[in-house]
């Protein structure tokens, strides 16, 4: 039986490691740090089509989701397909 992660540092993902949505810790290597980016890019994703179902414009959904406005008008593409 392994034993539990102990947190060591503040993490964005959550404030308390057994209600993380991850299924690698973050701080846990190359592994978990590849499941925290994944993760985040789904949270990022999601929430740009919400904001282009708001009716958003590509500056607030770049300033929103921490993308460039270039990956904005990329990701609407892929949308409308």
């Amino acid at each position: 039986m392994s034993k539990p992660h102990q947190q060591l540092a503040p993490c964005q993902v959550s404030p308390d490691c057994l209600e993380c949505p991850l299924e690698l810790c973050k701080h846990d290597g190359a592994a978990g740090q590849a499941s925290y980016t994944a993760w985040r890019m789904r949270e990022s994703r999601e929430r740009a089509r919400e904001l282009v179902e708001a009716g958003a414009t590509a500056q607030e959904i770049a300033l929103e989701t921490g993308v460039t406005v270039r990956t904005v008008f990329r990701r609407r593409a892929k949308l409308r397909v």
